[in-house]
């Protein structure tokens, strides 16, 4: 049996914000088609991208911190410059599959 390790990449030439890559060989990831071809986003990414996109709809309470969080990420992952709304309007169906959100009790 083979044994698979976490891999750090510490300063790999790519520009990332910590100076540090972590590869988790475990790690499932969900594929975006678009015109410039596939994008490949981690699942616990995409979590806590939606936690931070739509924190304000069941609480009623508006954080601009954590949606220009999730804003950010999602424009660097897709390379390109899109606001809060049009992100929003964009992954509602994705989020609303009730995939990437805990069950209810």
């Amino acid at each position: 049996m083979t044994e698979t390790k976490t891999e750090i990449l510490f300063n790999n030439g790519k520009n990332t914000d910590n100076g540090y890559v972590i590869k988790n060989p475990y790690a499932t990831t969900q594929t975006f088609n678009t015109e410039n071809g596939q994008v490949k986003i981690p699942v616990y990414s995409l979590i806590r991208i939606f936690s931070m996109l739509y924190v304000g709809e069941n609480t009623k309470r508006d954080t601009p911190f954590l949606r220009s969080g999730a804003v950010k990420a999602l424009n660097q992952y897709f390379k390109c410059k899109h606001n809060y709304k049009t992100w929003r309007e964009k992954l509602r169906p994705l989020k609303d599959s009730g995939y990437y959100s805990k069950p209810k009790k």
